[in-house]
């Protein structure tokens, strides 16, 4: 596995990363505390000709630095692209989020940097949800600011990918003129909408534990939250009918195997299934079905991304529906 962070650029709340790399602090820091040590500079230049004539396209670089004594070029950028630095986004997250981080690092040569903190817990019969807001700041060009809150913790490469494809919330923001202000807006007010947040989770939660799931009843839920598509008709020539009776088939397939997958998990095979209150009820439904979608396998009958985008959406929007089932069911 490759963390891929920068030297010894990372820190960590409390808990050792598995990677090993950078600061653990049993003392919680501000952003800018957090990334003092690990200082370095990302700044824009002005792109020329070999004969000295001046073009509109800009160039990202990041300062050499003692463990790396280069000039790494990160992209070209266009006149309306505006440069979020790394001590501008601690500075930023310092002032508007007004929490100490958990996790802060830097991946690659400079060309990303992450800040994190740990929103409020939601506890249910023992069994306890996490939650992490988190701000990712890519330095390169033809990428975007990421704003997110997803239950995985950030130390690395790896887990930054992971937290983006589980994640509940998802705004990228642009590098356009007004960048800053939007990442101000997205990240204002987020710990104390979050504290809301949970506690209106926390009593819908309650209630999925209380209500009991049957197993017809599962598979009900099941038919909602992955609806077969309806088979095609034969309303064009026959190479094209193949074609979508080939997708159809595969579709169907694939749904399958998520209602199998998801069944299985319900059954007995989830994570924390031998909780209070998991075990034959909507609380435990509605986490067989995130656990697959968390960890199900990508394009596994090969289907093209388009199509599968198109069965599924993104897996933060499946699990919203399966929340919204069960939600109905359980007041039902």
């Amino acid at each position: 596995m490759s963390d891929n962070v920068f030297g010894q650029r990372s820190f960590s709340l409390r808990e050792i990363p598995w990677h090993r790399l950078g600061e653990v602090s049993e003392v919680e820091k501000t952003a800018v505390e957090a990334f003092e040590p690990m200082m370095y500079d990302v700044l824009i230049e002005n792109l020329q000709t070999t004969m000295g004539i001046e073009i509109e396209d800009r160039v990202i670089l990041r300062t050499p630095t003692a463990d790396d004594p280069e000039y790494r070029n990160f992209g070209i950028v266009g006149k309306e692209y505006v440069l979020v630095d790394p001590s501008t986004a601690c500075e930023l997250w310092d002032r508007v989020v007004k929490r100490p981080v958990e996790t802060l690092g830097v991946l690659g040569l400079g060309a990303t940097l992450f800040i994190t903190t740990k929103l409020p817990e939601i506890d249910i019969f023992g069994d306890p949800i996490e939650n992490y807001l988190i701000l990712e700041n890519p330095l390169t060009s033809g990428t975007s600011v990421e704003a997110m809150t997803s239950p995985q913790r950030v130390v690395c490469a790896n887990t930054l990918s992971v937290a983006k494809q589980i994640a509940v919330e998802h705004y990228s923001i642009r590098h356009d003129r007004q960048v800053l202000l939007h990442m101000e807006d997205w990240l204002s007010g987020i710990y104390e909408r979050a504290v809301d947040k949970v506690k209106v989770l926390r009593e819908v939660f309650e209630i999925f534990a209380k209500t009991e799931v049957k197993g017809d009843q599962f598979q009900f839920v099941m038919e909602q939250v992955y609806p077969i598509p309806h088979k095609p008709k034969w309303n064009a020539p026959a190479p094209v009918m193949e074609q979508r009776m080939l997708y159809w088939d595969e579709n169907k397939a694939y749904i399958e195997r998520a209602r199998a997958g998801a069944t299985s998990l319900f059954m007995g095979n989830a994570t924390g299934f031998d909780l209070k209150g998991f075990e034959g009820t909507a609380w435990g439904a509605y986490n067989s079905i995130a656990e697959w979608e968390d960890y199900r396998p990508t394009n596994q009958n090969k289907l093209p991304s388009w199509a599968e985008a198109r069965l599924f959406g993104d897996r933060a929007a499946v699990k919203e529906k399966a929340f919204s089932v069960l939600e109905d069911f359980s007041r039902n």
